[in-house]
């Protein structure tokens, strides 16, 4: 058995973020110094979307990297939108929802808060896992309407959901980890209150947090904290304004 076979999962995982974030933020650090702004942001999200894709491929598990492919495929329907400057390319969320949804993981019960369990048949959990795959990618962008909303969002819901999954092993620990050290590698690009996170990445990181929430099993606890601290922080500006 080799050394790297013989860590735990959840060492290989720690260490494998921490590097790949490390060289994330060196090469910005670095490219940023000789490439014109234009190119170093164009770059700097092709690094972003690569790195996803290489730590998905190392350490993810088969759902975990379902649900990274179709949030790339989700980025590329952005991407899109905006060359094109064609709304339609929205209508590929929905089809991208249910093709995460019949490969990737699904939502097979419904929790409430009394302990109580409702388990869906195979048909309804993939209605509802395509409808909540779906819904994400809206719900970020409609978030990016105020620069910075979605960076904040993000890190707050990568914490809570690594803190709700500390105990588990393998896709959702993964998930959640990856997710948070490459937010804080690419902070400049999303926790800048000045700018947007676009319309392609917006939608890349809702149906990354809509699989990370059910692969850990924490779907009542995203929902609750991007509804409520969306709410909050919305309600900010929209004070402000009516104020002033």
């Amino acid at each position: 058995m080799g050394l790297l076979e013989s860590l735990p999962d959840s060492v290989l995982i720690i260490s494998g973020c921490l590097s790949v974030a490390i060289i994330c933020v060196g090469v910005q650090f670095y490219v940023k110094r000789t490439l014109p702004p234009r190119q170093y942001g164009y770059l700097r999200d092709i690094l972003l979307c690569a790195s996803w894709m290489i730590l998905a491929s190392w350490f993810g598990s088969f759902e975990a990297r379902v649900v990274v492919c179709c949030a790339m495929l989700a980025n590329v329907a952005g991407i899109a939108e905006v060359i094109y400057n064609d709304a339609r390319w929205q209508l590929l969320y929905p089809l991208i929802g249910a093709l995460c949804a019949y490969f990737g993981p699904g939502v097979n019960f419904i929790r409430f808060p009394d302990n109580e369990y409702i388990y869906l048949t195979p048909g309804f959990s993939f209605i509802a896992g395509a409808i909540w795959f779906s819904f994400f990618p809206f719900v970020f962008r409609y978030l990016d309407e105020i620069s910075g909303l979605v960076g904040h969002v993000l890190a707050v819901s990568f914490v809570m959901m690594l803190a709700a999954c500390l105990v588990t092993e393998g896709g959702a620990f993964f998930m959640s980890f990856a997710g948070l050290m490459l937010l804080f590698a690419f902070w400049s690009r999303f926790g800048n209150m000045y700018r947007q996170a676009g319309k392609a990445l917006a939608s890349m990181w809702g149906l990354i947090v809509a699989g990370t929430a059910i692969i850990s099993s924490t779907k009542g606890i995203v929902l609750s904290t991007i509804l409520f601290l969306s709410l909050g922080l919305f309600a900010i500006p929209v004070i402000e304004q009516k104020i002033y």
